[in-house]
């Protein structure tokens, strides 16, 4: 006889949890179905680069496609935004385009792909002998798809002055590698 007693799974409510729901403040269409957006989640703000999908309703959703930092995380890539700006400019100026690369913190790095001309911001892991290498988590879009992202990023520390002020996240860590701008 099966003694076990089983549980219903519920979604807890706001009021269980202690969080607050999100909210975004920012959404801003850089590319058809690619978005830059903030949003507040348990008291702390966080930006998004991601990729939506329209729904049968007609409606916008977010899609697993999309790469999601906190403001220091993202003080990381306002400190690189001139030398990807740079390459988009050698870009459309019929220049050859350098391989680019940057590991901002947390595992995520920030890639131009010169061979298709995609910027792809993704998680990456270190495997046993020391590699590094992408995970699913991330997201990849055109090169001629970041100037209205820059434009939008702009946009965005417009509206919050503090953005550009934030400590970056590797500032914060003593025993973590810095990244190298």
């Amino acid at each position: 006889e099966n003694t076990r007693k089983t549980f219903k799974r519920r979604t807890p409510t706001v009021s269980e949890t202690g969080t607050k729901k999100l909210r975004h403040l920012f959404k801003a269409k850089f590319a058809p179905g690619l978005f830059l957006s903030t949003s507040y989640l348990n008291n702390e703000k966080y930006i998004h680069i991601r990729r939506f999908y329209e729904s049968a309703e007609g409606s916008m959703l977010p899609s697993h496609e999309g790469a999601t930092f906190t403001e220091r995380r993202f003080a990381v890539l306002l400190r690189i935004q001139n030398q990807i700006d740079s390459r988009y400019f050698q870009w459309v100026s019929y220049e050859p385009v350098s391989d680019y690369s940057c590991f901002i913190g947390g595992r995520w790095c920030i890639k131009i792909i010169p061979s298709s001309m995609q910027i792809d911001i993704r998680k990456y892991y270190m495997t046993k002998n020391g590699d590094r290498l992408p995970t699913k988590t991330g997201i990849n879009f055109d090169l001629k798809d970041w100037c209205s992202l820059s434009q939008r990023i702009e946009e965005l520390c417009k509206m919050d002055k503090d953005l550009r002020d934030i400590d970056p996240c590797y500032n914060t860590h003593e025993s973590a590698e810095k990244v190298k701008l």
